[in-house]
Formats: C-alpha cells, structure tokens, sequence
C-alpha cells in the first residue's frame, strides 16, 4: 500500500507481512507486523535494510505527528543540511525532561536502528521540511551525528494531511476486519478427500478449478494444466473445441503459452467475476516436482493476488485464491 501520491516527492510504504503475524500456526493480525519505508524524492529510506514494523502502533502515532508539525525557523532556515539535523538532535535526543519529540516521524523500530524521519515547519508558510538521516551514537560525548546521505524534500501542508486521511483509513480497515481488508491467507494446504468435500459444499460466489496431478509430468504440464483450469483465453475458438474445462485435464492440442504468457495471465483472470477463486489438486501426491511448482505458485501468483493486486492492476483488487492439495 502506497501513502501519498507521489513517491517521487513523499510517500510511505505500508506493506503487512504474512508471515511476520504467526503466532502457534495461526494468524493473528491485532497488531499488523510488517513493513514501513519513506519514500523521499523517490529514494527508499532505509534503503537497504528491512524492519519487522508494529504497523498499528507505528501508524496510529503517526497520524498525530503528522498534524502536528513544530514550528522552529531557525530549523527550517537553515541551509547546510547536516547542521539542520544536528540541530533536531539537539532538541530530540536531550536525554532530560526537555526532550522534543514531536519532530519524529520514524516508528520506534527505525529509530532503535539509528534511523530518523524530521519534520519541521518555518512560521510564516504552510510548508514542511521533512528530514531523513541516519545516525550513530557516540557513547564518549553522548551526542548523536549523521553519517551517510541525508534526503530532504519540502511539503505543503494539505499534502501532509491528506496522507493523514489515508493513514487513517489504514488503521480502520485494521480495527475493523483484519482478515478481510489486510490480509486473505492465500496459501497452499494439503487436506484430505473427505475435508475436500466438506469444503466445497460450503463454497460461494467463489470459482473452483480442479486439476489432477497425475497428468501433471513436467513443468509444460503445469501450467497447460493450469491454464485449462482457470480458463485463460489464449486458446483459439478451435483449439477449445478440444478442451473439457470441467475436467482439468490439458488438452492434446495446445496454444504456445510460455512463462511468462502464463505468469501474466494467472495476475489478471479479469474474466473470472467470483470474488475467490479455489484450486482443488487431486492426486497432489503424484504430480511431478510439486513442493517445487506449488512453492513458485504460492511465492508469486497468491502473493500478488494477496498482497499486490489493488497497487498493479489498474481498478484492480486482491483475492482469496486458495490451492488445496487432496492427497
């Protein structure tokens, strides 16, 4: 998820993590684990180094910040870049009563790796200058000093609060139904035939594709395999005259579909109106290199279409897409 409009000016990147939201072979999303990353002049800050980020928390303390920008002209004004950051330290990092924290944009877990995010306002226009830097502490002296490239960039105001608002639709949609807004749990589960059943009589508005993984031979197998079952539109009027949609079976006769056709393909199914889509592999046990298919499948295709869908799909939205394997 993009917050703000333009990267190439300011935005953050709020992306939760699956994975990171595991608790005892569950997930639980209360507190959102996953990454957060400024976007300053289309440059990532941090560049290369990815923080495990509380996102409920980070945000939520954001948004007050973020309406909240000080007013310090001697800040503002000035013009050598590191000065301005070593001044922000002299107020931020006092270690005394007289600590001013309001200049923090950064979530605790940047500033506990030496990161800052700075925001600071001049008294007479509706700007902000916004300041990233990362830093290290001298344990002799006890003062903070910037190392490494600092970026900046200059805001308005109502830039700044529109990103506001969106925050805060981020944190309703968490409080609200995590598990419907966040995150779908696309994933690649092995059941058994009678728990196959089980689901699929409880199964609606959702599109159910089946495959018998014994046919599946090779990695052509797969994604021909595939291809009949989701009922891409590669195939010519011709060629579907040889197809049974409704058996998974590939067909003897087959359209020059590669990887990358396939790839495109399985991230668009604008065709398919089902809000979920449910893949049932039969025989999953005797299909060829499966925990190595079934990996990619899961890693790229559910990944997108949990987690990157709305951002790379023009009007696009994520989906439950589901893989059980019946073994």
């Amino acid at each position: 998820m993009l917050i703000g409009r333009d990267p190439f000016i300011f935005s953050i990147v709020i992306e939760p993590v699956k994975e990171w939201n595991r608790i005892n072979d569950k997930y639980d999303f209360v507190f959102c684990n996953g990454i957060m990353q400024f976007s300053l002049l289309g440059k990532l800050f941090p560049a290369n180094e990815i923080l495990n980020i509380t996102l409920e928390c980070a945000v939520g303390e954001l948004i007050p910040k973020l309406r909240n920008i000080p007013v310090n002209d001697d800040v503002y004004y000035e013009s050598d870049i590191r000065t301005a950051v070593k001044k922000i330290y002299s107020r931020v990092y006092t270690k005394d009563e007289n600590e001013d924290r309001r200049y923090e944009f950064a979530p605790q877990e940047f500033f506990d790796q030496g990161y800052d995010v700075f925001g600071v306002r001049c008294s007479t226009d509706r700007i902000v200058r916004l300041i990233a830097a990362k830093s290290i502490y001298d344990k002799d002296t006890g003062i903070c000093e910037p190392v490494g490239e600092i970026l900046q960039v200059y805001l308005s105001l109502p830039y700044i609060d529109e990103m506001a608002h969106e925050l805060e639709d981020f944190i309703k949609q968490i409080h609200e139904s995590p598990s419907e807004h966040i995150i779908y749990t696309n994933a690649v589960k092995h059941i058994s035939e009678e728990e196959s059943a089980l689901i699929k009589s409880g199964l609606s508005d959702t599109f159910i594709a089946e495959i018998n993984g014994e046919e599946i031979k090779s990695d052509e197998d797969w994604i021909y395999a595939v291809a009949e079952a989701l009922h891409f539109p590669v195939y010519s009027e011709e060629e579907k005259r040889y197809i049974d949609f409704r058996t998974g079976y590939h067909s003897s006769r087959k359209s020059n579909i590669t990887f990358n056709i396939f790839n495109d393909w399985s991230t668009d199914l604008s065709w398919i109106k089902e809000s979920s889509i449910v893949l049932f592999i039969t025989n999953a046990d005797k299909m060829y290199n499966s925990e190595s298919i079934l990996k990619d499948f899961d890693d790229n295709i559910l990944h997108f279409w949990e987690y990157e869908a709305e951002r790379v799909i023009v009007g696009g939205i994520r989906r439950s897409f589901l893989v059980y394997c019946v073994d």
